[in-house]
C-alpha cells in the first residue's frame, strides 16, 4: 500500500486540475522540506509526553523548491467560508479546506476517534440535498452540509481554515526534480550528523518513562506510538523516502522501507510495553537497531548519489 499524506495529496490534486502540473505526493513530501527526524519533550509536569517528527512540512520551502504558494486563510465564521467555497465551485474550481477528522463520518478510521486536522478538496455542492461532495487520500464521498460545517469549525487553533494554492513561478519539471536530488542530498547530510543525538532523547525517554506508574507511564507510551504513525511521523516519513528511490536504487528503496517496517514495530511495542507485554529493554534495542538503520540509509543514499554524479553531490 502506498504511503499518503492529506496535504501532499490535496495540493497534487489542485494542481493537477487547476493548473496542469503533475506532481507525485512524494514529490511535495520533499519540496514541502522532506525526511527528518526530531525529538522534543513537552514541557508537562505529570506525564514526560515526547514527540517525534519523521519530516518538514514547510509552506515557505515549498514556494522556494518549487515557485508554488500554499497559504492557510482563515475565516470569521461559516457563512462567510460558505459562500466563499460557492464562489469557488461555481468558477469550476475546487476547494482545500480544513476540516476536524473527528467529526467526519466518513472517515471510519478516524471518526470520533483521532481529534486532527485534515485537508480535504470540496469538488461540488447539491442544492436539493445540501451536500457536498469531497474528495481525500481515501477516495471521493458525499457529506451532509451540516457534518461538514461542524467538522470544519472544531479544527484546531482557529476555525474555518482553507488553503490557498497558486503558481507563482512556473518551474520545469526537470529543475523541480534536480532540486528534489538537492532537497535529499541536503537532508541525508543534516540527518547523518544528528541521528545519534536524537535517538540519544528517545532512548532516555523511554528510560524516563519506564519510571513512571499507572495512567501516567501508559498514556506517556501511547501518545508516543500514536504521533510515530502520524502523517508526519516516523513511518510515513520513511515510507514516502523508498517511493522516491525507486527509480534510483532497488537496495536504497529497500533500506528506507525496511526503515518504516523497524519503526512501525517499534510503534507497537510501545502499546505492549504499556501493557507490561515486553520488556523496557527490548524497546531499548530497537532503538539502537533503528538508529543504525538510518545512518546506514543515510550513506547508503550520499554513497549513490556520489557515484553517479548529481547535483550538490
Amino acid at each position: 500500500m502506498k504511503t499518503s499524506h492529506c496535504i501532499y495529496f490535496g495540493v497534487s490534486s489542485y494542481l493537477e486540475k487547476d493548473s496542469a502540473i503533475a506532481l507525485k505526493q512524494y514529490e511535495l513530501f520533499h519540496l514541502f522540506g522532506g525526511v527528518d527526524l526530531k525529538v522534543t519533550r513537552e514541557d508537562n509536569p505529570l506525564t514526560p509526553v515526547y514527540r517525534i517528527s519523521g519530516c518538514s512540512v514547510d509552506s515557505i520551502a515549498l514556494y522556494n523548491n518549487s515557485g508554488i504558494k500554499s497559504e492557510r486563510v482563515v475565516d470569521p465564521d461559516w457563512n462567510s467560508a460558505f459562500k466563499k467555497t460557492l464562489t469557488i465551485l461555481n468558477e469550476k474550481k475546487v476547494h482545500p479546506v480544513f476540516a476536524n477528522c473527528f467529526y467526519l463520518p466518513y472517515d471510519k478510521k478516524n471518526y470520533k476517534r483521532n481529534n486532527e486536522n485534515h485537508l480535504v478538496l470540496l469538488e461540488e455542492f447539491n442544492e436539493i440535498t445540501r451536500s457536498f461532495l469531497l474528495s481525500d487520500e481515501k477516495g471521493t464521498f458525499s457529506i451532509d452540509m451540516e457534518d461538514l460545517k461542524l467538522a470544519c469549525s472544531k479544527t484546531k487553533n482557529q476555525p474555518y481554515q482553507s488553503l490557498a494554492i497558486s503558481v507563482e513561478n512556473d518551474f520545469s519539471h526537470q529543475q523541480i526534480h534536480d532540486r528534489i536530488r538537492e532537497i535529499m542530498i541536503a537532508n541525508a547530510r543534516k540527518n547523518r550528523g544528528s541521528i545519534v543525538k536524537e535517538m540519544m532523547k528517545l532512548e532516555n525517554g523511554i528510560y524516563e518513562i519506564n519510571q513512571c506508574s499507572g495512567i501516567h507511564q501508559t498514556v506517556a507510551l501511547q501518545a508516543l506510538s500514536i504521533i510515530m504513525r502520524h502523517p508526519n511521523g516516523t513511518i510515513s516519513s520513511r515510507g514516502f523516502m523508498s517511493e522516491s528511490l525507486s527509480s534510483y536504487s532497488n537496495e536504497l528503496c529497500q533500506l528506507y522501507k525496511d526503515l518504516s517496517r523497524l519503526w512501525f514495530t517499534l510503534a507497537n511495542d510501545l502499546i505492549r510495553l504499556s501493557l507490561n507485554n515486553i520488556a523496557a529493554d527490548e524497546i531499548i534495542q530497537q532503538i539502537k537497531l533503528i538508529s543504525k538503520s538510518e545512518e546506514e540509509a543515510n550513506n547508503a543514499l550520499l554513497k549513490e548519489f556520489e557515484e553517479i554524479g548529481l547535483p550538490g553531490s
